[in-house]
């Protein structure tokens, strides 16, 4: 397989450490202290980029599980930045 310049063949360390703390069901406490995005969050689920236009819509939530878990941490990420 070849692979354009810049490319990097192994997932970036953050967005993999980022899965990991999602694999061991880290809270969401936690994972602001570590300053993760929701941006890195979305892509550490490996959701489809397309599905944060429809994320709202109930429908989209229950066929995709990893959507809801998105929300709810872009939800507490968004409260949190408006309290601090």
């Amino acid at each position: 397989m070849f692979m354009k310049r810049g490319q990097n063949p192994v997932p970036d360390k953050r967005i993999a450490r980022v899965q990991w703390w999602i694999k061991r069901k880290t809270p969401n406490e936690i994972l602001y202290k570590h300053k993760v995005s929701p941006d890195e969050y979305f892509q550490a689920l490996k959701l489809d980029p397309k599905l944060k236009m429809y994320a709202h819509v109930a429908d989209a939530r229950e066929k995709n599980p990893n959507l809801e878990k998105f929300l709810d941490y872009k939800g507490y990420f968004d409260y949190m930045k408006a309290v601090d």
